[in-house]
């Protein structure tokens, strides 16, 4: 690990801003586990050691997902090792002049390696050369430009055929807008889960909405079905990792609310021997009555029934009553 600089403004990035922390503490690790041209191996549980090494590992292998599909870095492949480009990277650092010349090679674009501070500036854009519109630059994650004392470049993918050979995925939600999502998921989930839990859950989610096995309006309303169905019937609430990464895929089930039993009003006869029994304590039982008392585990339930459980009592009697007759 390195020393390297960061400048004060990084900390108003409105995308790194509006997503996980981790992502930006991450990205702040990798700078110092690169050599002096941004590069480093591309092996997630040595970078998760150095970097994360008291946090989960998904949250070092979601960062670095997350990381590459907002251009912040490449990962690439060469002589079948895999390794990590952090964008324009020397442009930002000035490593100390006795560190050792980088010996993992550059990234290459049709077969020619890049510059380091031009990986995913895409063609035609100078170096440090300010954009027609910086304003909105500030806002377009792939604007391609240095916004002043940002602290990093944003840079532009370029034309689809520059990024033939760099794997980065495009997101059709912005960060702001997932993270937004995810957090309205998350309200509405039965409390009681561990931010632990959330981090791969968060990790599913997010796979789930990129594979298109389900759309953002389906699973928050299969969050509230499940949300409602855990009030009704006080059921164990399953860890949100599981909830959204089982393979019978819970968050999509219908999750019905079992109907309360009530009062069987529809049986007139019914009500009028639970009306005279509870008068007579029970005197005078019928053969009937006492077919109804022993579904309801007999005499003594019946004794010991109290106001908590006189609804349920007489809602098990008269169905029994009822059903004695047929």
């Amino acid at each position: 690990m390195r020393a390297r600089n960061i400048k004060p403004s990084l900390f108003k990035n409105e995308l790194l801003g509006a997503a996980n922390p981790v992502y930006t503490l991450t990205f702040i690790g990798l700078w110092c586990a690169a050599d002096r041209e941004g590069r480093l191996e591309d092996r997630p549980l040595r970078i998760h050691a150095e970097i994360n090494p008291y946090r989960p590992r998904a949250s070092t292998e979601q960062a670095l997902d997350w990381l590459e599909a907002n251009l912040f870095l490449v990962r690439y492949e060469h002589g079948g090792q895999r390794f990590i480009q952090i964008a324009n990277f020397t442009r930002h650092q000035h490593p100390h002049h006795r560190e050792s010349d980088s010996e993992i090679p550059a990234p290459q674009i049709h077969g020619v390696a890049q510059d380091p501070v031009k990986v995913g500036a895409g063609p035609g854009l100078a170096p440090g050369k300010a954009s027609a519109s910086p304003s909105a630059a500030r806002l377009i994650p792939d604007s391609g430009f240095l916004i002043p004392d940002s602290g990093y470049l944003i840079p532009d993918p370029g034309p689809p055929e520059s990024r033939a050979h760099v794997p980065c995925e495009t997101k059709p939600a912005s960060e702001t807008e997932i993270f937004e999502r995810i957090e309205a998921i998350k309200a509405k989930y039965p409390p009681g889960a561990g931010r632990v839990n959330w981090i791969e859950a968060e990790r599913t989610i997010r796979r789930i909405i990129d594979d298109g096995l389900s759309t953002w309006p389906a699973m928050l309303a299969g969050v509230e079905r499940y949300a409602a169905h855990v009030k009704a019937t006080g059921r164990q609430i399953l860890n949100p990792a599981n909830f959204f990464g089982a393979e019978d895929r819970p968050y999509s089930q219908q999750w019905p609310i079992p109907a309360r039993r009530g009062p069987q009003t529809g049986d007139p006869e019914a009500t009028a021997a639970f009306a005279r029994l509870v008068a007579a304590d029970g005197a005078n039982r019928t053969p009937r009555d006492q077919t109804a008392i022993d579904a309801i585990g007999g005499w003594s339930a019946w004794k010991a029934r109290t106001p908590m459980t006189q609804a349920k009592i007489r809602a098990d009697f008269l169905r029994a009553w009822t059903e004695a007759a047929s």
